[in-house]
């Protein structure tokens, strides 16, 4: 099972990085907004304003292609099968 831990980037605990093993999750709030999937990098387009905007800087993940949610979601969700994990709900963002 690959070792799982969490980083935040801000204080106030809103954006912050889940590491699974080598796959990085980046997060705004509880928003899924960009994945570092060992070879493969990308982020949402910001849709939801300056606090986003900030995270996506803090994050370091500005210069990520832009991905559709959907696009992200599913690529999330195959390399976390490949790696072992089956039990997710395949649904992040709801």
């Amino acid at each position: 099972m690959p070792e799982i831990h969490t980083s935040f980037q801000d204080n106030a605990r809103k954006c912050y990085t889940v590491h699974i093993g080598e796959i990085d999750l980046f997060f705004s709030y509880e928003t899924l907004i960009g994945v570092h999937l060992v070879t493969e990098k990308m982020r949402v387009k910001n849709e939801w304003g300056p606090t986003t905007g900030r995270h996506i800087n803090q994050l370091g993940i500005e210069d990520f292609p832009i991905a559709y949610p959907y696009e992200m979601e599913e690529a999330v969700y195959t390399k976390l099968q490949e790696i072992g994990i089956k039990t997710i709900n395949k649904r992040m963002n709801p």
